[in-house]
């Protein structure tokens, strides 16, 4: 299997800013803490800034800083892409056990880097300065990215005020790579020069994700399958998962649903691929961890 793409799936841990503060609390009491809440979020006070004033033009903030992103992404520029996100050394260090542990540089601003299939063929998320330059080192080159522009199909880009002391703005921006046709998610805070009192905008959170690949055109319309198979579905998928006489293009390794999303994306692309579980049961990994398991529909909320 030379020439197979591998994917390995981890656990989805999307992080949640509010989600951070809340395993704070359930992990630690005060007794044994002294750190602030505020210390996993990007606030005012730590970015040295008073007050964002209500009148700045969000689109031109998010359009010259995307520039500037897109410029260095398409030249495989590392430092240059560095430059534009704020630097931190900050470590949450939120999934190291059952035991709480206080950040790391508890003062530096978190910085984030979220990617889904587009850059690591993974799902990964990069916390921090280092290992987001590691990322890029080792993956940027190969990704060759190319096109980046705002996305304005799903809206401008915006200031978002969370909290009286929580501010950013929010841009989804379309780019391209060797394989894929992707989009992303940044977030972009106000960092105040003691200098000269001016205020630059860096990025503190990005989420890069694949969409689709390119020349593979999903089964869907006129492109499905017309003929009816009477019954035979249950031999034509014995066969096709025997792979007698050809290699899967994709080996997915563990069976979780995430690992089950990705195949059935792939198999909607017309990509041939193989899921490996190493349990007994595809679903196990989640099955033999939770005590029930159900599906949410709209039902519910």
């Amino acid at each position: 299997m030379s020439y197979t793409t591998v994917i390995k799936e981890r656990d989805f841990r999307c992080f949640f800013l509010q989600r951070h503060i809340e395993m704070i609390h359930s992990s630690a009491s005060a007794s044994d803490s002294n750190i602030d809440p505020g210390s996993y979020l990007p606030t005012l006070a730590k970015l040295g800034m008073p007050r964002v004033p209500e009148e700045i033009d969000s689109f031109k903030i998010a359009s010259d800083w995307l520039k500037e992103f897109g410029k260095y992404c398409e030249q495989g520029n590392v430092d240059g892409i560095l430059r534009v996100l704020i630097k931190s050394s900050f470590a949450s260090n939120l999934f190291k056990g059952d035991t709480f542990l206080e950040p790391t540089a508890p003062n530096d601003i978190p910085l984030y880097w979220r990617d889904a299939l587009a850059l690591t063929w993974d799902m990964r998320t990069f916390e921090g300065t280092q290992k987001i330059q590691d990322l890029l080192s080792s993956q940027l080159s190969k990704a060759k990215i190319s096109n980046v522009r705002l996305h304005q199909d799903h809206g401008l880009p915006e200031l978002q005020r969370i909290f009286p002391d929580l501010v950013w703005i929010q841009l989804i921006f379309k780019f391209e790579t060797e394989v894929g046709l992707c989009s992303g998610v940044a977030r972009l805070v106000p960092i105040a020069n003691s200098e000269d009192q001016s205020i630059e905008w860096k990025a503190f959170s990005i989420f890069t994700n694949l969409d689709n690949l390119k020349g593979f055109p999903e089964n869907v319309g006129s492109r499905r399958a017309q003929h009816p198979n009477h019954g035979k579905w249950e031999r034509a998928r014995q066969e096709e998962v025997k792979f007698a006489n050809m290699d899967p293009t994709v080996l997915i390794m563990g069976g979780g649903h995430m690992g089950l999303q990705v195949a059935a994306r792939l198999k909607t692309l017309g990509i041939q691929h193989l899921i490996i579980e190493k349990n007994e049961r595809i679903g196990d990994n989640w099955r033999n961890r939770c005590v029930c398991m159900t599906l949410f529909v709209s039902l519910h909320f």
